[in-house]
């Protein structure tokens, strides 16, 4: 089960802001210049960047629009995944991990691992 205590969410939190910005920016660059044309690209394992090495990613995805995932652990409907985005004025990176309860087992719980405003 790929909830909080997993240890892919302590390395995700052990990642230093210079490195959360490097990787925001990588995967931005990944995307623009990797679009898929009609389904969602996946890299995986060696064909995963060597600069992105350090996120410890299992999978990284990106979307025809150019949006990225990265898939840091995968438990069947349960990950753990870090993603970057731009929200207006500022750009995020949030971090997601599986916390099912009996009433709703999709349930996740997430965090702002890295944000940066651009005012």
């Amino acid at each position: 089960m790929a909830n909080e205590s997993h240890p892919a969410v302590k390395h995700a939190r052990s990642l230093s802001p210079v490195q959360l910005e490097f990787a925001y920016n990588e995967l931005a660059k990944l995307g623009k210049n990797n679009k898929p044309e009609f389904f969602d690209k996946h890299y995986r394992g060696d064909d995963i960047p060597a600069s992105l090495n350090f996120l410890k990613a299992e999978t990284i995805g990106i979307t025809p629009e150019g949006n990225t995932s990265v898939f840091l652990a995968n438990c069947l409907d349960e990950r753990v995944i870090f993603v970057p985005s731009l929200r207006g004025k500022d750009t995020t990176i949030m971090l997601y991990w599986a916390e099912p309860t009996t009433e709703n087992p999709y349930k996740t719980g997430y965090e702002i691992l890295w944000q940066k405003s651009y005012d």
